[in-house]
């Protein structure tokens, strides 16, 4: 604390204090007094959570959007609102039968992005695309075979085809009408998998998130109208 208030110390000369003549907090170098940004909070308590500082004339730029908690960056997950959440394991209270009464405590580990809102303001559910592409990535360009690739080679594809129904079966003009699910499978080196959890319905990517990344066609030239794959709708 200093002057009765709290001053929060970072790495590199810079601080986060309440300045008294202007009554606000400030974010600057210890170093340089004309180098600092003034958040749009006007209370003494210590800011907690995502605070938006404006910077001063002399420092310039856009605002800065810092979030101030007391979390560990170890173990803990800090919310938007300052809070944490451990992230090795949270405490729920089991009750079944005649132990309603007492209650068991089973440790559930604690993971983002899985529709089960922890903190108070819903924060750990924000941003959860499970796609990242770079800026240069081409959804119309073919996926690369990897880099150990002889000069000219293309990426595997690898098709399934799981047959779920025979519909009719026409002799006379030598056809089959059959219901069926194709799967496609190949590797992308240039898409990265965020918020990936170990049950595989939870990795299910979404409509616009499939848009993102480039997607093998199958043609069928033996049906009547040389069919192409279709891509799922869902969810």
């Amino acid at each position: 604390m200093a002057d009765g208030n709290f001053l929060l110390s970072g790495y590199y000369d810079s601080e986060i204090y309440f300045d008294e003549t202007t009554e606000s907090w400030r974010i600057g170098l210890t170093t340089d007094s004309e180098l600092y940004a003034v958040a749009n909070i006007s209370t003494r308590s210590p800011p907690l959570g995502n605070i938006c500082f404006t910077p001063s004339a002399e420092l310039g730029g856009p605002d800065l959007i810092v979030n101030i908690n007391p979390c560990d960056d170890d173990t803990d997950f800090n919310c938007q609102d300052g809070s944490c959440i451990p992230i090795e394991k949270r405490w729920l209270l089991y009750t079944e039968g005649e132990k309603s009464k007492v209650g068991i405590q089973l440790p559930c580990p604690f993971i983002r992005c899985d529709s089960s809102v922890d903190c108070q303001d819903g924060s750990d559910e924000f941003v959860c695309d499970l796609i990242q592409v770079p800026h240069t990535y081409l959804p119309y360009v073919p996926a690369p075979p990897p880099r150990s690739s002889m000069p000219g080679e293309r990426s595997n594809v690898s098709l399934g085809v799981d047959v779920q129904a025979v519909l009719y079966i026409s002799e006379v003009r030598g056809t089959i009408d059959i219901q069926f699910e194709l799967s496609l499978t190949w590797k992308d080196p240039r898409v990265t998998f965020l918020n990936l959890k170990e049950e595989l319905y939870m990795n299910t990517v979404g409509r616009e998130e499939r848009k993102k990344i480039w997607q093998p066609i199958v043609i069928f030239l033996n049906t009547k109208n040389r069919l192409g794959s279709a891509v799922c709708l869902y969810p």
